[in-house]
């Protein structure tokens, strides 16, 4: 190149807007997952963030941790009129624990942002030579999955992943579970992990025959029931009452068209039951939430013995300088910066 012009670093613009005050680090993080972005939810999820919504909640929480800490330092400098103490440390207290209640929902379990960046995981499961691999194969329009008429022909979990609703969604085809024992030791750890994959399942789909619905009931987690090969039954069904049932094949075309459509809204009731702004979607924001956790957790603590303001004070300050960290306000160290702004293409 001639002159002073050069090809730009990556994310080397964005860290130009981040240094000149423009944009705050987590701002600059969401940049990068809108480009990043491969669904709908996860640009909408993306877009929030780039707009500012998640900053001012995390600013709004180290304010509170500021204005907790800054009471019980004036609680260090008036510790000998008991009636300050009595007034004003009940309420530190009490927005602590609210506080540590809402972080704790953030940190465990399945989020809004876990949904929508990783996936919503739907898992096939039933007895073997139901049709889960066929299911699999047809849902992601290519033989992701081996079918044979040989029941038991899935060993290990299958996954592929698809776009439903304008969700991810990892769609995983299991080892079938057989009622009775099995001596093959191959097909029992396949099994094995057949249960695995339902303990983390979003939405488990039992996939069974007409023949076998009777006896669906017992084998049924989480109320989705797909009865497959229609075409091969012409009787009435006695389905559970309490499950959601979907029904059709996976051999004839538009088979299928009952349980996509029922799909789509079963995806959409599971991510509604989320807070659809989370403040959780990045790994480091999880991260440095447990470290504040910790730091309010130890703040308890002191409430439960002989309380040392001092600590006390000290455990929400540094609670405050994590939740800074995430917004990039009192972050400082340029290696945490350099691996955030270095997953930026050329030119961002």
């Amino acid at each position: 190149m001639k002159g002073d012009i050069r090809p730009a670093k990556p994310g080397e613009f964005t860290r130009r807007a981040y240094d000149a005050g423009k944009m705050d680090l987590n701002s600059c993080e969401a940049l990068d997952a809108l480009l990043r972005a491969e669904t709908t939810a996860q640009r909408r999820l993306a877009l929030s963030a780039v707009n500012g919504s998640q900053t001012r909640a995390y600013e709004r929480i180290r304010a509170q941790l500021l204005t907790c800490m800054a009471h019980v330092e004036a609680l260090i400098d008036f510790s000998e009129e008991d009636s300050v103490d009595d007034r004003v440390w009940p309420i530190i207290v009490s927005e602590i624990d609210a506080l540590r209640t809402l972080l704790r929902s953030e940190v465990t379990g399945r989020t809004y942002a876990d949904l929508v960046t990783d996936g919503i995981r739907v898992v096939l499961y039933g007895r073997p030579n139901a049709g889960k691999s066929s299911l699999l194969n047809r849902l992601a329009r290519r033989d992701a999955a081996i079918v044979s008429a040989r029941p038991g022909t899935t060993r290990d979990v299958i996954q592929v992943s698809l776009e439903i609703g304008g969700h991810r969604v990892l769609l995983s085809d299991t080892a079938g579970l057989r009622l009775d024992e099995t001596d093959d030791e191959i097909e029992r750890i396949g099994m094995e992990r057949t249960k695995s994959e339902l303990a983390a399942a979003d939405i488990p789909i039992l996939v069974c025959t007409p023949q076998d619905v009777a006896e669906s009931e017992n084998e049924l987690q989480g109320g989705y029931l797909y009865i497959n090969k229609m075409d091969t039954y012409s009787g009435t069904l006695a389905a559970p009452s309490q499950a959601t049932v979907w029904k059709g094949n996976t051999v004839a075309d538009g088979g299928l068209d009952e349980l996509m459509s029922g799909l789509e809204k079963a995806i959409k009731e599971r991510v509604a039951q989320q807070d659809l702004s989370p403040l959780v979607t990045q790994t480091r924001h999880r991260h440095l939430l447990v470290q504040v956790l910790e730091c309010l957790d130890n703040f308890a603590a002191c409430t439960q013995s002989d309380v040392d303001l001092v600590v006390a004070a000290e455990e929400l300050r540094h609670a405050a300088d994590l939740v800074g960290d995430i917004t990039g306000v009192s972050l400082t160290s340029d290696q945490v910066l350099g691996e955030i702004f270095g997953r930026f293409c050329i030119g961002k």
